[in-house]
């Protein structure tokens, strides 16, 4: 294994002590008293049960390490556990020597034995015992036990890439209260970096009594003929008609796997991202068309382009699906294109309404549940951003992709409070996004993806403010000031601003 990371311990060391309300569970031989009895020792010899390493008792283990290219295992026996409840594992250690490559572990298992801590399931429950020259120190690592769960194990381990001396001894490992648990699952969501944690029900209930009964995009529905008779008079309006009279008779252009699979053979991208983005491109069109003429003339070639975004076998872009999870549907994430095609689609159902065909509608609202609304929640819910890292990231994904999300939440869905989730949720995002901006606002990726990645937050705040009627905005502080004042200072003439980075 290699050698433990800091970040891996995290969750153990921000728990401290745990409270009263905890059951302990029989842990055989946890004091090694009755020597390696209940514990299974790797073959290496550099785990060892002796008088020396006793901290009370009789015996204590002592792991030594003087390999940089092997390590230590000793296993304890399994304990049985159930699924989603949390447990505390409490030990006594001291480091004699080295550099804190002993480690101890709590890991879950299933009734198979597979492994469902680390690796692909998210971080390691780790603690590296650290040099202390004052001796023995008390420890605890908690974690909570996944679903599939059977049972659990403390593996004490010594790292391949590091050397040391650790004694260890009284074990102990208690089952938590269903309140420790969610402090429990809330801290490591915050740490982890696999992890987000959900919205406080509190906070919920809050933003959901400023929401409107029924889900409603940004702007006026077609139906408001004031409102979009008034957009048909402006310049811009008669060539997005001219455009998509163009479009009536043009299908969509088609995307075979064979483009998409181009980027995991050969690394081109631009291939399958030019009719993909040209799909989105044309509805957007035949949408706006539609509601400024609002005549009907634009609907059979907007369905058939928006069928057609629905079909696509995947909404992500091929170069953000290296493992083609997406492609073969086993594991669906968002990305930057999912989450704007879901955006596209519930601002055509907000907007067109009971306008579009039935089934059409329910198409549209299914694909967009499925690739974008369920996949957050689920993330919210589980505490696991499942592939989803942008919703802690600090660049422009976190915003272009949050404000996909949020905006199709407004237009779709039915209950104010699953709205309100994923506003809350959207609370927590957003200071990853702004800690990705110096303190003076300077944006590192450049002046393009200031206008891509602040553009959306901008968006986004317009739409969550508009719709809990101004209750909930995201503009405030020094530091968005400085954000949005970006844009004018870079500029070194009018128009034009330094090529750095991404600047376009």
């Amino acid at each position: 294994m290699r050698y433990c990371l800091p970040l891996l311990a995290v969750t153990a060391l921000l728990a401290g002590c745990v409270c009263a309300e905890h059951h302990p569970l029989s842990f055989p031989n946890n004091g090694f008293e009755r020597e390696a009895a209940d514990w299974r020792m790797g073959g290496d010899g550099m785990s060892r049960v002796i008088r020396e390493a006793a901290r009370s008792g009789t015996f204590g283990l002592r792991v030594t390490d003087t390999s940089r290219q092997n390590g230590s295992s000793c296993r304890s026996a399994p304990l049985p556990v159930a699924p989603g409840k949390g447990y505390a594992v409490r030990f006594w250690a001291r480091a004699t020597e080295g550099d804190g490559a002993v480690g101890v572990y709590l890991q879950y298992a299933d009734a198979r034995g597979k492994s469902l801590t680390g690796g692909p399931y998210g971080d390691e429950i780790c603690l590296p015992v650290p040099l202390d020259p004052s001796g023995w120190r008390e420890h605890t690592l908690l974690g909570q036990a996944p679903e599939g769960a059977s049972h659990l194990t403390v593996w004490i381990h010594a790292f391949n890439g590091g050397t040391g001396v650790a004694d260890l001894d009284d074990f102990e490992v208690f089952e938590l209260s269903p309140a420790e648990t969610a402090r429990l699952r809330r801290e490591q969501a915050l740490t982890s970096r696999h992890g987000f944690p959900s919205p406080s029900p509190a906070r919920i209930a809050e933003i959901a009594a400023w929401l409107p009964p029924q889900p409603r995009g940004p702007g006026r529905p077609a139906s408001d003929r004031e409102a979009w008779t008034r957009l048909a008079t402006r310049a811009e309006a008669a060539s997005i008609l001219k455009e998509a009279a163009g479009l009536l008779d043009s299908p969509p252009p088609e995307l075979p796997d064979a483009l998409y699979l181009e980027f995991t053979q050969n690394g081109n991208r631009r291939n399958y991202e030019k009719p993909y983005g040209l799909r989105l491109k044309r509805l957007n069109t035949l949408l706006l068309a539609e509601c400024l003429e609002g005549q009907g003339r634009f609907m059979p070639a907007l369905e058939r382009d928006l069928l057609a975004i629905c079909d696509e076998r995947s909404w992500t872009m091929p170069a953000h699906d290296g493992g083609l999870g997406n492609f073969n549907g086993k594991a669906l994430t968002i990305d930057l294109g999912s989450s704007a095609r879901g955006w596209l689609l519930s601002l055509a159902d907000a907007w067109l309404g009971d306008r579009l065909a039935p089934a059409a509608r329910l198409r549209l609202r299914q694909e967009v549940s499925r690739r974008v609304l369920d996949l957050y929640r689920t993330a919210l819910r589980e505490h696991q951003i499942r592939g989803n890292w942008w919703m802690r990231g600090d660049n422009n994904w976190n915003a272009v992709c949050t404000a996909g999300v949020v905006c199709s939440a407004l237009a779709l869905l039915e209950s104010p409070a699953d709205r309100a989730e994923i506003l809350a949720a959207m609370e927590i995002s957003n200071p990853f996004f702004i800690d990705g901006f110096t303190d003076d606002g300077y944006c590192s990726e450049g002046m393009g993806y200031w206008n891509y990645g602040f553009g959306h937050y901008v968006m986004m705040g317009l739409t969550v403010r508009d719709a809990t009627g101004g209750r909930l905005n995201i503009f405030g502080g020094d530091k968005l000031r400085r954000i949005a004042e970006y844009a004018r200072g870079y500029q070194i003439q009018p128009g034009r601003a330094p090529y750095f980075a991404d600047g376009g």
